[in-house]
């Protein structure tokens, strides 16, 4: 609010110099030009000037005006990035994705070993033989690289996923390292921008 009274009252104050600097160039036309000459000052020659200094107005008008409805457009993305930040975390509460998230939890408690490095084959092979839980673990992967393309992208506003979901995606690729990097072995860009968000926020406060 501060900062939109402010920008009004440059705005203003822009206006009043102009009309001011107008009106003093236009008596100092008539003035050199008509009065310290003696020459008639017509009608023609008035309306003239008034023409050109409401035409001067109107255009430093219409200027002030695009940057203002400028402002007010980015301050509407803003508040349109906001609104589609809660829905995108919002979505983490629908059943099917939280459902999807427990896998996270099974895993940690049960696998932990096999997520190591020098086990991650025997992860994989448990993956093979349990199809629904790699579905799982999959959808919900892949729903955290969405998010972070969209981070990326600044489609979402960094700030509120970050909030919610800082811990999450640190301690998700902390677990699944090992698994991602093989992955990547056959994959280069699987899930390459969850892990690129996950370091990056993993080494910020």
């Amino acid at each position: 609010m501060l900062k939109k009274g402010f920008t009004f009252r440059v705005y203003l104050s822009y206006i009043i110099c102009a009309i001011i600097a107008i009106f003093i160039i236009g008596f100092n036309i008539f003035y050199f030009l008509y009065y310290a000459e003696g020459r008639e000052v017509k009608m023609t020659d008035v309306m003239a000037f008034l023409t050109g200094s409401v035409a001067i107005c109107t255009l430093l008008y219409y200027s002030f005006s695009l940057e203002r409805t400028d402002y007010f457009h980015q301050e509407n993305l803003k508040l349109n990035r906001h609104q589609y930040s809660y829905e995108v975390v919002s979505r983490m509460t629908d059943p099917s994705m939280a459902e999807s998230a427990s896998i996270l939890v099974e895993l940690r408690e049960t696998k932990s070993e096999q997520l190591e490095e020098n086990n991650i084959k025997d992860f994989i092979e448990f993956l093979k033989v349990n199809p629904e839980k790699r579905t799982k673990l999959i959808l919900i992967l892949n729903y955290f690289e969405h998010m972070s393309l969209l981070v990326e992208n600044k489609h979402v506003e960094e700030g509120i996923i970050k909030a919610s979901f800082k811990t999450l995606f640190t301690s998700t690729y902390s677990l699944l390292k090992a698994y991602i990097d093989e992955r990547q072995k056959t994959h280069r860009k699987s899930w390459i921008k969850f892990e690129e968000l996950s370091k990056k926020w993993s080494k910020e406060q």
